[in-house]
């Protein structure tokens, strides 16, 4: 009777094995590998982090105001706080032609120009976001520095902090080219982003083009320099949500807003190395936005920005340090408020200020930096009299 039930239950597990085979063919696969389908699975799936590049940081800061209202000013009093900024990401190679990226950080929806964000709302937990997530196509295997990148995309143009925060990554198209020709490196880019959908045919986007070079002069003393000049129009920007976006120009009130913004940018770079290697950098810039008109506060034309810094040492290794600083001057109507730099004086808006700025930082060990940086900034017009100062430590880790 034993030995019945041990036949009948074999003869079961096998045509139900079998049955199991026939049925997986054409529906759900079976869980169960064999030897030569679980080798196959440790290929592919080797073989899909191939071409990964992972990439991500972290910095934790500490920021201390100290503010000089006048009357009718829109600043605030001497404060601190502390913020962090948390980025993550990669790229992959899918084939010689493409290129994908993605990366998520810290911030929030309500200011494109950065990724801090503050210890706030006892201790609640933080969003996270996608900051990049896009294609970057080689559309001609002859001539692989043509780049067409698509998408939340990295920040395409060569351009000083005037018109554009580091951290803006455009939302829409890119087009690069790079020619190298004898001692010079010469660059074109173009760009099409949209800037808000309003779901309606009058929707603002930008249109921008730029032109530059690097021209090595001797690469024993680490002497070159650069010049890239650029426009950017801004068609229908008075249509983008400014209640969502980081401080922008002035209210209708106060200043008639230009139709567009069509800015001129110029800027360029000299460097050298000076003692033991030790690398010298001057560098400046100035923009006009060619589309301003005069405002009601003065009838006149608001429209100029310029910056001028120097740097002494750079980073790129444990025990390298860098110093450096500058004056930074940008009128009401010269940038959009939402794109340019929103660090310098980001309570009373982002134009409309002026003032210096200094920096050292240092790297103690591999991929870490120590920072500590203070800004001096106050009103260029009369509209309000407000002067900050502005003092941030930083401590940033690479991985």
């Amino acid at each position: 009777m034993n030995r019945f039930l041990i036949i009948a239950l074999l003869f079961f597990v096998t045509a139900s094995s079998a049955f199991a085979n026939e049925e997986n063919a054409g529906g759900i696969p079976s869980s169960i590998l064999n030897l030569q389908q679980y080798e196959t699975g440790i290929i592919q799936s080797a073989r899909f982090f191939e071409g990964f590049k992972w990439n991500g940081d972290i910095r934790i800061r500490y920021d201390a105001f100290f503010d000089d209202t006048g009357t009718g000013a829109a600043g605030t009093s001497d404060r601190e706080r502390g913020r962090f900024a948390m980025r993550l990401g990669f790229t992959k190679i899918i084939n010689p032609s493409v290129t994908v990226g993605l990366r998520f950080a810290t911030g929030t929806s309500a200011n494109p120009t950065g990724t801090f964000q503050s210890f706030d709302n006892a201790a609640v937990g933080k969003t996270i976001g996608i900051d990049l997530a896009y294609l970057d196509v080689v559309p001609f295997s002859f001539w692989r520095d043509i780049h067409i990148v698509g998408g939340k995309i990295p920040q395409p143009f060569r351009t000083t902090s005037l018109v554009w925060d580091r951290d803006v990554t455009p939302e829409g198209i890119a087009e690069t080219l790079k020619l190298k020709r004898d001692k010079f490196e010469w660059s074109i880019t173009g760009g099409q982003f949209f800037m808000e959908d309003n779901s309606a045919p009058d929707d603002p986007y930008m249109l921008g083009g730029q032109i530059g070079f690097v021209h090595t002069l001797s690469t024993e003393r680490g002497m070159k320099w650069s010049l890239t000049a650029g426009q950017y129009h801004f068609v229908r920007p008075y249509s983008i949500d400014a209640t969502a976006q980081s401080k922008t120009n002035f209210p209708a009130n106060q200043h008639l807003q230009p139709n567009g913004y069509s800015i001129f940018d110029l800027s360029g770079w000299y460097e050298l190395t000076v003692g033991d290697a030790l690398p010298l950098r001057v560098s400046g810039g100035y923009i006009q936005n060619l589309s301003a008109t005069p405002n009601t506060f003065n009838n006149q034309k608001e429209n100029r920005g310029w910056t001028a810094n120097l740097q002494l040492g750079r980073i790129d290794k444990a025990g390298t340090w860098e110093i450096g600083g500058g004056w930074r001057s940008i009128e009401s109507d010269a940038a959009l408020g939402q794109f340019t730099e929103s660090e310098f004086n980001s309570s009373l808006g982002n134009t409309d200020i002026q003032g210096w700025t200094a920096r050292i930082s240092y790297s103690p060990w591999s991929n870490t930096t120590l920072g500590v940086s203070g800004f001096h900034s106050s009103r260029i017009s009369a509209r309000n009299i407000s002067e900050r100062n502005r003092i941030e430590s930083t401590i940033g880790v690479k991985f």
